[in-house]
């Protein structure tokens, strides 16, 4: 009925006698869709399709048969043609089916239902009341009585009746307040007239009024006889109070134009003013006899072009517009002024001179200069902030970009506009693609979008660059403009690819360190463990470094054992020394060892001495061996020589593996054992290299078989767990060691035990180095000391609250930022006890005592103060969070920091919710079920109970956004998540899988009740009755669960048996509960 005009016209209207469907064929002529009348006639719905041979069968034979071959042919238009069509029950209708003109598709209308000669009231009527029924327009049917027939739903609720109590009732009994006009006219559409009201005052049962447009138009039947009136009507009153409103704004607006700021000039034929109304601004002047450019102080026109060009315009007689100038008034004020106009001719053609308008737009020139200036500003912060934006028309198409985007692109704007076509060119061709989704997604969702991209220049550099913006609108129709903006973020994207490579290659160095027998470590000022190597953590006696974390030597061995390790480390640092000795000390496990120990200042950035790092070397066999040698010496000159050439070359070899085992890195030690240098031998596998001749011919089987030696020597390679062990290879005795990484690489250290003099060569070299680490610390020293007054300078500027206390637990430094809680300035507090500080009133009132008592609270502080282990902790002072650290010093001093981490623990919490959550239906996602389903199976395999897992989505639910839209669909999809949460009721881990699809988990169920809470959800979701803009609808579930008996599978295959089962429910014919493994 669309193009018999609007449903709510009275066109529309009329065509509902005429027009009472539509048919349209499919381009490969096999199905015929039909809407109206004759689909309920042949199908029992308003809409629907049918193939063609169907449609063919409910012709009786002969029936219709004539026009069928020329009404689907492909003809601009045909004159209608009827066709008697059979229902399912066999009851026959006549329908007058026609093409639509000039339409290049075969469809068109199908006419009014035509009553059967030998049915007096009409066989086509039924067909027809059905029709109006369902028609979304207030429509009634009357019959020759004025009764009653039929009215729509729109109808029915417009005027407030009662359905059932509906036929046979005249509309004056049901609405006595009917206009009059309308009810007496009603009879007049029997005798075959076509009558309407434009506006009638209609009043309501509650005594409100409305205005009513109406046409009433005869329905005929067969034969042309008149057995009815259709009646139309439809509420005006809106639309005649809108009308009522735009004439009072017309007056307004008039009233307005009266006293409108525009002024009105004249001129006469030599260009001077001769009249005018004064306008405010220049009421001062006088402009009579003068032309315009004398009036602005303009002496010779020619000398200015635009002034120039006005004055050409004005000789040449033509009109002008909007032409702005300026001009000073009394008080010197620059004022903007714009005139129109156009010239003046009397009866004989002759110019008497111009007539025009002019109006002050100061205002608008100086905000458009502000404008200009406000834009040269952002150009010019974007340059600074290296950042671009553009602007995209979506309504012209057209794409603009800021100067700023220019200089990213490495374009210039004379030689490049950018258009829809080209604007993505200047992106990397890998880019594009994940740019273009990105822009969709943020489109038809209305959100921000953000890709980070790069730019590929002409000069063939690359930028990269983040593209951050959102689509704008005004209105319900969709995005107007899609606004955005281009950060170049080039220097931090290869500031951060340079820093991953110094990570990598201190992964590297700090798995030597780890591999190396050397006890290797570093202390704080109070000589507590800062780091420490395995070989530390082996000779303390505990598993791994990070257990020496906080502790000191002398918590694992006796006082004078660890001064002996330890020396007078303290002194010597501060003094800026490098400090090497030898320690005799007892190891916690009894026995005793010699050490060479080497300690040097450790210092932070910003270079504050911060403690110390040691190297401490095992060298009791050393010293064994030493003591050997002497005594040798003693013995034989020549045993003596030949010892000194021995120790001459010792040195350690070692090597790295890759994760695949591959020689990533090695010294030439280690290469000479293989004959070969270093270069040669990377990329070789561990094993290639125990096979190389000169490996395998100096190698010492000590009466084992290569075969069986190769076999021991790959199995302790692969388990690389830090177990030394001796290789003779040679003459050599070589003491190896290897270590796995984290990181998966292996380290693998192989010291020469028969050369002892390296190591007293070893020692030369190291005094030579303590020797300049010396003279650098005592330059680091001056600079520390000039460094002193500019920190404590420092901290009074910082957010963070720093506070020392001395050994008297008095306060004798602090910022502003700490002295800020407790009501005073620094100088106000300095001087006082920590306690005294707590109890200060200013403090006490504010502090979060964390549920306690301010007694007990203040307990538990004094304790933590007094402990200053380093170890951080939270408070909170009116709301605001703190983290804080309290450090004891070398001297007894107490060091606190404190920074606020209000907003981040808000940003923590927003963020934790955000990613377990489902923001459409507020179930957990993918994600949050993921982490509790393992948790939840972990459990149940601890306790040896069984859990089942339940998979589910809606059938059809396509058809239910097909049908009912996506807020209909996004409707069912909350309904349906709240009703199985109710069932769960905390029970176990719920979310949305993806989609319609839902997945939940049973602790402690078993198969029967596995069985019956699935067979719960899919009956209280059938239950569920949906109700969305366009209708109320119920769905149904399909369901497939499985059951791990004692919480030994993983979440993923309980998952893939869940989803048989449920794909099995789906076969099985949809709204079904199945299980894993049934059907098998």
């Amino acid at each position: 009925m669309t193009d018999a005009g609007s449903p709510t016209t009275p066109a529309a209207f009329g065509a509902v006698t005429e027009i009472i469907g539509r048919w349209s064929m499919s381009p490969e002529r096999t199905r015929i869709t039909l809407s109206g009348a004759v689909a309920l006639h042949l199908l029992g719905r308003r809409r629907g399709s049918l193939s063609l041979a169907a449609f063919l069968a409910r012709l009786p034979d002969g029936a219709g048969q004539a026009g069928l071959a020329g009404l689907f042919e492909h003809r601009p238009a045909l004159a209608p043609h009827r066709l008697v069509l059979l229902d399912e029950q066999g009851i026959a209708a006549s329908f007058a089916f026609s093409v639509l003109r000039d339409r290049p598709h075969r469809r068109g209308l199908v006419e009014r239902i035509e009553s059967d000669p030998a049915d007096d009231a009409g066989a086509g009527e039924p067909g027809l009341r059905l029709f109006v029924r369902n028609l979304p327009v207030a429509i009634a049917m009357f019959d020759t009585a004025m009764r009653y027939v039929v009215a729509s739903e729109r109808w029915i609720e417009q005027y407030g009746l009662d359905e059932t109590a509906l036929a046979g009732r005249r509309q004056e009994e049901l609405l006595p307040q009917t206009p009059d006009r309308w009810r007496q006219t009603l009879a007049r559409s029997l005798a075959g007239a076509t009558l309407h009201g434009e506006d009638e005052l209609f009043i309501r049962p509650d005594g409100s009024r409305e205005r009513v447009r109406w046409e009433a138009r005869p329905f005929r039947g067969y034969g042309g006889k008149v057995t009815g009136v259709l009646v139309f009507t439809e509420f005006v009153t809106a639309r005649v109070e809108a009308e009522r409103r735009l004439r009072k704004s017309e007056q307004r607006l008039a009233s307005y134009l009266e006293t409108a700021s525009d002024w009105l000039w004249e001129m006469d034929a030599e260009l001077r003013f001769s009249g005018r109304t004064p306008p405010a601004v220049c009421t001062a002047v006088s402009s009579r006899g003068r032309t315009r450019w004398e009036f602005a102080g303009i002496a010779d026109p020619d000398d200015d072009p635009i002034w120039r060009r006005h004055k050409a315009d004005l000789e040449a007689r033509r009109p002008f517009r909007n032409f702005t100038f300026a001009w000073r008034d009394a008080t010197g004020r620059l004022v903007w002024l714009e005139t129109s106009g156009d010239p003046q001719f009397d009866e004989n053609g002759t110019f008497t001179g111009y007539r025009g308008t002019g109006r002050d737009v100061t205002r608008r020139v100086e905000a458009e200069t502000r404008l200009r200036r406000q834009a040269e500003q952002l150009d010019l912060a974007s340059d600074i902030a290296r950042m671009g934006y553009w602007n995209r028309d979506m309504a012209t198409g057209t794409v603009q970009w800021s100067q700023g985007l220019y200089r990213i692109a490495g374009l210039d704007p004379a030689d490049f506009t950018p258009t829809l076509a080209n604007r993505f060119d200047l992106y990397h061709p890998e880019d594009r693609a994940s740019l273009i989704d990105s822009l969709e997604t943020a489109r038809v969702t209305r959100s921000e979008f953000e890709a980070r991209v790069r730019v590929c220049r002409p000069d063939g550099s690359i930028r990269h660059v983040i593209n951050r913006g959102r689509f704008l609108s005004t209105g319900d129709d969709g995005p107007e403009h899609c606004f955005g903006v281009l950060m170049d973020v080039t220097e931090q994207v290869e500031a951060r690819l340079a820093l991953d490579e110094r990570n990598r290659a201190n992964a590297i160095y700090r798995a030597m360190i780890e591999a190396l027998p050397d006890l290797v470590y570093a202390n704080d000022c109070a000589g507590r463990f800062l780091a420490a190597n395995q070989a530390t953590a082996q000779y303390m006696g505990v598993s791994a470094g990070e257990e020496l974390l906080g502790r000191a030597f002398a918590d694992f061995m006796t006082g004078e054992d660890a001064a002996q390790l330890c020396g007078d480390a303290g002194a010597l640092l501060e003094q800026g020394d490098t400090v090497i000795a030898e320690q005799h000390v007892r190891l916690p496990d009894g026995s005793r060892a010699w050490f060479c120990s080497l300690r040097a200042p450790l210092h932070d950035i910003g270079g504050k001495l911060i403690g110390n790092v040691g190297h401490s070397r095992d060298i009791t066999l050393e010293k064994q061996a030493r003591a050997e040698i002497e005594r040798l010496t003693r013995e034989a000159e020549r045993a003596h020589d030949i010892l000194r050439e021995a120790t001459a070359v010792m040195g350690a070899g070692f090597a790295v593996f890759d994760p695949k085992d591959r020689l990533a890195l090695c010294n030439d030690t280690f290469a000479r054992t293989y004959g070969a240098p270093a270069a040669t031998l990377r990329g070789m596998t561990f094993a290639e290299l125990q096979a190389l001749p000169a490996f395998r011919t100096a190698l010492d089987l000590q009466g084992m078989s290569f075969e069986a030696w190769l076999e021991w020597r790959l199995a302790s390679h692969r388990r690389a767990d830090g177990t030394p062990f001796e290789n003779w290879v040679g003459a050599e005795a070589l003491y190896v060691r290897e270590q796995r990484t984290r990181s998966g690489y292996s380290v693998l250290l192989r010291t020469n035990v028969t050369d002892l003099k390296r190591v007293e060569a070893e020692l030369r070299s190291r005094n030579e180095e303590l020797a300049r680490l010396t003279a650098e610390l005592e330059r680091s020293k001056a600079e520390a000391e000039r460094s002193r007054d500019l920190l404590r300078d420092a901290t009074n500027v910082m957010r963070d609250g720093i506070a020392l206390f001395d050994k008297d637990d008095r306060l004798v430094l602090c910022n502003e930022s700490y002295a800020s809680s407790f009501g005073h300035s620094s100088a106000g507090i300095l001087g006082r006890s920590f306690v005294e500080l707590m109890r200060l009133p200013a403090f006490a009132s504010r502090v979060d005592t964390r549920g306690m008592t301010f007694e007990a609270w203040l307990d538990w502080r004094i304790k933590m103060h007094r402990q200053a282990s380093g170890v951080p902790f939270e408070g909170a002072i009116e709301g605001e969070a703190y983290y804080m650290r309290e450090q004891r010093t070398a001297d007894g001093s107490t060091l606190i920091v404190r920074a606020q981490i209000t907003q981040l623990k808000r940003v923590e919490q927003e963020l934790r919710r955000l990613a377990t959550t489902d923001g459409l239906t507020g179930a957990g996602n993918r994600r949050d079920f993921t982490e509790q389903g393992a948790q939840f199976l972990a459990r149940a395999r601890a306790e040896g109970a069984p859990a089942a897992l339940l998979l589910f989505d809606i059938d059809h639910f396509k058809r239910i956004n097909d049908a009912f839209g996506h807020e209909g669909g996004d409707e069912a999809l909350r309904r349906v998540s709240r009703r199985c949460a109710e069932l769960l009721d905390g029970r176990g881990p719920f979310a949305r899988w993806g989609g319609e699809e839902f997945i939940m988990l049973l602790p402690h169920a078993d198969h029967t009740e596995a069985q019956i809470f699935a067979e719960r959800i899919r009956s209280a979701v059938a239950a569920l009755e949906i109700e969305s803009a366009t209708g109320s609808f119920r769905l149904t579930l399909s369901l497939g669960w499985a059951v791990s008996e004692r919480g030994e599978e993983d979440l993923d295959e309980l998952i893939r048996r869940a989803d048989e089962a449920l794909y099995l429910a789906k076969a099985s014919g949809r709204n079904r509960v199945r299980a894993a493994g049934e059907g098998k």
